[in-house]
């Protein structure tokens, strides 16, 4: 599904005539976001020490929890 998602914007982009891919990378920008959240709240679950910055996105802190 992500394939084909990625193609259809890559196909809007030419569509449109966006020199610039702006649709594109958009969508490629969206779907790291979206893995890079997902292995930081792997590593969470883990229970890995994460620095309070990745703490912070996730909107867990185990401080407020003791």
């Amino acid at each position: 599904g992500i394939v084909m998602v990625v193609l259809l914007s890559y196909g809007l982009s030419i569509l449109f005539t966006d020199t610039s891919r702006i649709i594109f990378n958009s969508v490629q920008c969206y779907y790291i976001y979206m893995e890079l959240i997902s292995i930081l709240e792997n590593l969470d679950e883990l229970e890995v020490k994460l620095p309070k910055v990745f703490t912070k996105i996730l909107g867990t802190s185990k401080e407020s929890e003791e």
